[in-house]
């Protein structure tokens, strides 16, 4: 719910409570803390369920240190600070992938600069030297090559995400809500000035001023004792130096002097609002009330501004909290998306009517109970996963380090009174605050026909690898198959409904539209979120995914939910119109998403449009095939292929097959076949197309160039094609692949690039996607080009490449089963495609078992850059002159319209 929160990937998402349970005292590692005598904090929580430990550091630096001259130096550091130390000079993405941590990440704050990485047990001591060599010895493995390679990469994510829909407007409201001289005032990315002019010795300096021991906390949680940790901190950290303490602003949390309201203009499809207030700072006993305002107000289902204008009004597509806890000052607030221009005044004024509402009656009982469960349970399911302690953690060290920061919050939320919570909410919605309309740009276009200007002025009258778990398999009465891994002691139950239908069993948009109408009730998300849990679908090419999360307790209800999910009535018009609505704004907005328009091109470039994997060239030609859709058509087709006998129900939860059976009986057996099954969709081979190709879709003024490509791969085979993702993963299948080494660590022209392949039932896609500056993009194609060519060429895979990948999937393999839904959902792509439900944990000894010249073969049949059909959006009239000699077929241009 807070900034924080959102800026970690792979944190678990808030999620509902089980009124059951969730507000009872849950038993969880014992956390201590300790400090060593050079000042650095360690903090430390057992768990030894799985052989893994996340390892974090957070140096308490972030934005808000940086002065005049310095803006973007922190974030900067934290790039700087994964390449590499004096006596582990090599880039840390690379190595703690090598350990088996491919999601080893950093993320940079206003107030924090946090590293983090999972890794197997047997390589803790490692990633221990590797964050203390770089805080302790990283100045002395600095360059001017190295800082200037960083600082291009760093203005490359600048401009991708500065040119992203909307992308502008957080810099934008902070500029506004905090005077100049405020530490928030400017944006934690920085301006290309200061960044472009900082040298070695200034770089040097940033790091001895704020990255030693007493600026620091480590946190370790996993598979380790508190005695192991304190050695093993002793061990790598006791002996570097200290430094000078760093004195420090610690509070500036003065209100507004007066509201301020501003509108700003982009090419974005709908209206969007920010209302912002300024709030206490982190670790006041405010935050847990304004955590539960934030839920009652904005978050879920069932909160007041979704039912109201979403639901009830149907004037705003989303609803959003926007929460950012920080030291000094925080904020909280909503965004409201979707809005079509002419409403932003009324949806303003229903907001305002919203917020003084609440000031002035506070919120029912129920609504407290409500979000007072959710926020228990997101908290509780924390304690999951290694990482998920170690997030809690973190929390705890960016609010003044209690290292009892669970058992506080969780009292304060326990104590919450519907007074209490109104005179926080008083505090805070009743003064001042910040009002940002973000609004599409006016439809204004020249005329044609008129005046040549040229032609001077006119007569005045003429002025106008770990162990597989046990599984066990049942089918029911219906015919539908279930598939159960038992978790002993798991407080989350998953469950995975697979369907053996997809977008390529009809035309588009039939299966999404059908399955949204399904699952996208009003009533089933919040029932979901009651539950403790979320309800979600997926419609891929060739199957359809239902997935259920529920608090272990509620299994019954949650089983009861999906019945009612797959028992539901026919379509109804009005959903039926909305869903309409919802997929015609998709389809406007997909000139905003580089991704989405360079796939469509792709699909229909490599498959045509009436391929069961092909798309149409163009939104307009969508257009139509949405507003055709009828209840007649949606009803067919859900009772064809939504059917028991073609569906396999995989669940992950603390139960046994004895328990869970007769309860699937009970709530799935209203759920039948209805008449024939539809024939299965045969995949055809997709029709015979020249290559190599260029489509260029222009899009003036973009900041970034998007460059994608793909061939064609033979189908997914029960016996899967090893020696081809491995040639793939040596090419661009991972963050220290050939290319992104290339274009992102040796040249700094992307912020990242990468290719790869999904199973598919007829012929696949391989893809090459990634974005780059402008000035590098017919350069990066070439350097694609070339890559691919060595691959098969003079330059093949190694054996030092192929171990390191073998190496890799070994390590991976504990993680890959810690998360109960990433478990079923592998399970259910082995199954899907003629596989064993254990593949996971096969493909180690797979790789391991690879030769290289099998290997080479493959990579010699991937490496054809004839084969490719290349798609780039970016501004045409711009980059146009960096494609001659590329020998990539003569550009095909569409312009911005898409049309």
């Amino acid at each position: 719910m807070t900034a924080f929160s959102a800026c970690l990937a792979g944190v678990p998402a808030t999620a509902g409570a089980s009124p059951v349970n969730a507000t009872q005292p849950q038993a969880t590692p014992r956390v201590t803390a300790f400090t060593l005598s050079n000042g650095l904090k360690v903090v430390v929580q057992p768990d030894r369920r799985v052989p893994i430990v996340t390892v974090a550091l957070v140096y308490d630096v972030g934005s808000k240190d940086e002065k005049p001259g310095q803006f973007g130096y922190a974030h900067l550091f934290e790039h700087l600070m994964l390449q590499g130390s004096l006596h582990w000079n090599q880039d840390a993405t690379r190595s703690y992938h090598d350990m088996g941590a491919p999601g080893a990440n950093a993320t940079t704050t206003e107030d924090r600069t946090i590293f983090y990485a999972t890794v197997p047990s047997a390589a803790l001591e490692r990633a221990l030297f590797l964050e203390a060599d770089r805080m302790g010895f990283l100045a002395e493995a600095l360059t001017p090559e190295r800082v200037a390679r960083e600082v291009d990469v760093v203005l490359n994510e600048k401009r991708q995400r500065g040119g992203a829909a909307n992308g502008e407007d957080g810099a934008t409201i902070a500029a506004d809500l905090y005077p100049p001289d405020h530490p928030y005032h400017h944006s934690v990315i920085g301006t290309e000035q200061d960044l472009r002019a900082v040298t070695v010795d200034q770089a040097r300096q940033w790091f001895r001023d704020f990255y030693g021991p007493a600026n620091a906390t480590l946190i370790l949680t996993g598979d380790l004792s508190i005695e192991a940790a304190r050695d093993l901190a002793q061990r790598y950290f006791g002996g570097l130096a200290p430094r000078a303490p760093i004195g420090r602003l610690l509070t500036d949390d003065a209100p507004l002097p007066g509201p301020i309201r501003r509108q700003t203009f982009a090419a974005v499809p709908t209206a969007r609002l920010y209302a912002t207030f300024r709030a206490p700072p982190a670790g006041t006993p405010a935050i847990a009330d304004l955590d539960l305002i934030a839920q009652i107000m904005a978050n879920g289902p069932a909160s007041r501004l979704k039912k109201r204008l979403v639901d009830e009004l149907g004037i705003v597509g989303s609803v959003m909290v926007t929460f950012d806890e920080k030291l000094l000052s925080s904020e909280m607030g909503f965004v409201l998306d979707g809005i079509r221009p002419d409403q932003t005044a009324r949806v303003e004024a229903e907001m305002h009517q919203a917020l003084a509402t609440f000031i002035a009656e506070g919120p029912t009982p129920a609504e407290l109970d409500r979000a007072r469960e959710v926020r228990i349970r997101h908290m509780l399911q924390l304690q999951e996963s290694t990482f998920g302690e170690a997030f809690s953690l973190m929390r705890s060290a960016s609010r003044g380090g209690d290292p009892d920061y669970a058992a506080t919050y969780l009292r304060q939320l326990r104590s919450a009174t519907p007074e209490r919570v109104r005179a926080t909410a008083a505090a805070v919605y009743g003064k001042p605050g910040h009002l940002l309309i973000a609004s599409p740009l006016p439809p204004f276009k020249p005329a044609t026909g008129g005046y040549d200007l040229a032609k001077g002025p006119p007569a005045m009258a003429a002025a106008q690898p770990i162990a597989f778990p046990a599984i066990a398999e049942a089918r029911l009465a219906t015919g539908l198959r279930v598939v159960l891994v038992p978790r002993a002691g798991s407080g989350t139950a998953n469950l995975l409904l697979r369907i053996d239908a997809g977008s390529a069993s009809a035309a588009w948009p039939m299966a999404e539209t059908a399955v949204a109408l399904m699952a996208e009730d009003k009533a089933l998300p919040a029932r979901a979120e009651a539950l403790g849990g979320q309800l979600r679908h997926r419609v891929a090419a060739d199957y359809t995914d239902l997935t259920l999360s529920v608090d272990t307790s509620a299994l019954a209800k949650g089983i009861d939910l999906l019945g009612d999910v797959l028992a539901h009535a026919d379509p109804d018009p009005a959903a039926l119109a909305t869903q309409r609505q919802r997929r015609l704004a998709a389809l406007q907005s997909e000139e905003m998403r580089p991704w989405t328009g360079a796939q469509r091109l792709l699909r229909n470039g490599v498959y045509g449009a009436h391929h069961p994997y092909g798309a149409s060239a163009a939104p307009g030609e969508d257009v139509r095939a949405v507003e055709s859709l009828d209840v007649a058509a949606i009803r067919a087709w859900d009772r064809g292929h939504v059917r028991p006998d073609r569906a396999t129900l995989y669940v992950a939860a603390d139960t046994d097959m004895a328990m869970l059976r007769p309860l699937l009986e009970a709530a799935l057996g209203r759920w039948k076949a209805d008449g024939p099954a539809a024939p299965m969709v045969a995949i055809p081979p997709a029709p015979a197309r020249s290559a190599p190709t260029l489509i260029v879709l222009d899009k003036p003024g973009a900041s970034q160039t998007f460059i994608a490509a793909a061939r064609l791969l033979p189908p997914s085979t029960p016996a899967g094609d090893i020696a081809s993702d491995a040639a793939n993963e040596v090419y661009g299948g991972n963050n220290t692949s050939r290319i992104s080494a290339n274009l992102r660590q040796g040249k700094g022209w992307t912020y990242g690039i990468g290719s790869g392949t999904q199973d598919a039932r007829g012929e696949r896609l391989w893809q090459i996607a990634g974005s780059v500056a402008p000035d590098h993009s017919g350069a990066a194609i070439a350097e694609l080009i070339a890559e691919l060519r060595a691959l098969g060429k003079d330059r093949p895979p190694t054996q030092a490449e192929l171990d390191r990948i073998a190496a890799a999937s070994v390590n991976q393999t504990a993680a890959r089963l810690e998360d109960g839904a990433d478990l079923l959902q592998a399970m259910a792509d082995a199954q899907s495609y003629g596989r064993p439900y254990d593949s996971v944990v096969r493909d180690p000894a797979r790789y391991r078992a690879l030769t290289l010249d099998q290997v080479r073969d493959a990579a010699h049949t991937l490496a054809d850059p004839s084969a490719l059909h290349w798609v780039v959006v970016g501004d045409w009239q711009k980059i146009r002159g960096q494609f001659t000699g590329l020998d990539i077929g003569a550009p095909t241009v569409i312009p911005a319209s898409g049309e």
